[in-house]
């Protein structure tokens, strides 16, 4: 009995493994249902993430416009401006240091002109003595000290027209910066005064030229007391023209309107003059009786 199989033992075992087998069937099911659970909600809130709207504004930058986040809207504006004011001060810096380079450049020039200038006139006074030299008894009395002076002489004549030549030069180059200098300051200006006058153009350049004209009485009075290439000058005297222009419109007296043309109309020996739209209709027929008789 002990090694032969109980068949009830058989049956009972066999109904103790299913019911194993059931409760991890149930436990992988439930596991794959809180799983599954889990990935729905994950989803939903994926899907709300991005079905959220976001609050956005347009900014412009470089010329193009993009949508941000308005929470950074004054944070972008604040960095260009930042950005902006930065490379304005950068470039106002390296105006001002080219300005002070081409300044020190031209006041050591026109020191070494002042001094080839003072040795230009200290020359032409050496000269001045020489030229009071009785040359014939010198040369009668001390030939070798004539001789000797008389070379002294042209070495002083020929240093004096190589630095004439060099300053009449000099003087020219001069001349012609100055001439490019206010070329450029007036280039500078009309750039000034086209941004900040409305409508500013050769044609409204040209009457404030001639307003300004008028007002000192001659171009070249105009040009001795005021420098035309400063474009605040000419914004004084645009301003000065309006002023005077809106002057001469309020006290200009309005013409008076033409008077209208009165028909005469007889009555009998009496003419009463009275146009025909005043008339009663025993007067217009009376009036229209009597032109068609004349």
């Amino acid at each position: 009995m002990d090694e032969m199989t109980n068949p009830d033992e058989e049956v009972i075992d066999q109904a103790a493994g299913a019911a194993d087998d059931g409760q991890a069937g149930d436990s992988f099911d439930s596991g794959e249902v809180e799983n599954n659970a889990d990935d729905g909600e994950g989803q939903t809130g994926e899907e709300g993430a991005e079905g959220a709207e976001v609050d956005t504004e347009e900014v412009e930058i470089d010329g193009k416009r993009y949508a941000v986040p308005k929470e950074l809207k004054d944070k972008i504006l604040m960095h260009g401006d930042y950005t902006r004011k930065t490379q304005e001060v950068a470039e106002q810096r390296r105006v001002l240091e080219q300005e002070a380079q081409e300044f020190g450049h031209r006041q050591e020039r026109i020191m070494s002109h002042m001094q080839e200038h003072a040795q230009l006139i200290a020359i032409s006074e050496q000269l001045a003595q020489y030229d009071q030299i009785n040359w014939q008894a010198l040369n009668q009395e001390d030939p070798q000290q004539a001789q000797a002076l008389f070379f002294q002489r042209q070495q002083l004549q020929e240093a004096q027209q190589q630095l004439g030549a060099r300053l009449s030069q000099a003087e020219q180059q001069f001349a012609l910066e100055k001439q490019q200098e206010t070329a450029k300051r007036i280039e500078q200006g009309r750039a000034v005064l086209a941004k900040e006058i409305p409508g500013w153009n050769p044609e409204m350049a040209g009457k404030v030229r001639s307003f300004g004209v008028q007002v000192f009485g001659s171009e070249e009075a105009m040009s001795k007391s005021l420098d035309l290439a400063d474009p605040r000058n000419i914004k004084m005297l645009h301003l000065a023209r309006i002023g005077f222009e809106a002057q001469q419109k309020a006290t200009q007296k309005p013409k008076p309107a033409p008077a209208k043309p009165v028909t005469k109309v007889s009555s009998g020996s009496n003419a009463v003059q009275k146009p025909p739209e005043k008339m009663t209709d025993a007067e217009w027929y009376r009036w229209r009786q009597s032109q068609k008789k004349s």
